[in-house]
């Protein structure tokens, strides 16, 4: 029951390494939910989740705040070995986000899809040339 708020704490710390660890944490919990049969336990700890994780409608958005402010760097940042870093985190927040809604599209999503899908669409169309392999593979 700590360990969501405990991982929720750890957002603004400010190192993408810790924030790394953090989001694996999280990533390895949550991709449990997606080969789950639905029941009501489920329900219950997926509600606990999005609850506390993720947020309410009404309330905070932890975890909507934390893609926002990654994506920000991103935008902000030309260091390509910060870059890496920081798509690695974005890509562990989106395979949470996916955790997420393997059940069901929860009402903290679809309340916020534009905020969401506004940022994914910033990355179907991003180009770094500083990421860019110089490889076929």
């Amino acid at each position: 029951q700590n360990l969501i708020p405990e991982l929720v704490s750890k957002f603004q710390c400010g190192d993408q390494n810790t924030l790394n660890g953090v989001l694996q944490t999280a990533n390895s919990i949550f991709k449990s939910y997606r080969n789950q049969y639905k029941s009501q336990e489920l329900y219950r700890e997926l509600k606990y989740v999005l609850d506390n994780f993720v947020g309410t409608s009404a309330g905070p958005k932890p975890f909507l705040d934390l893609f926002k402010q990654t994506v920000a760097l991103i935008e902000g940042s030309q260091d390509a070995a910060v870059l890496r870093q920081l798509f690695q985190n974005l890509y562990v927040i989106l395979r949470i986000y996916f955790s997420l809604h393997s059940q069901e599209l929860p009402e903290v999503f679809e309340d916020t899809m534009s905020d969401w899908m506004g940022e994914f669409h910033k990355f179907l169309i991003y180009e770094n040339s500083e990421l860019e392999s110089t490889t076929d593979e």
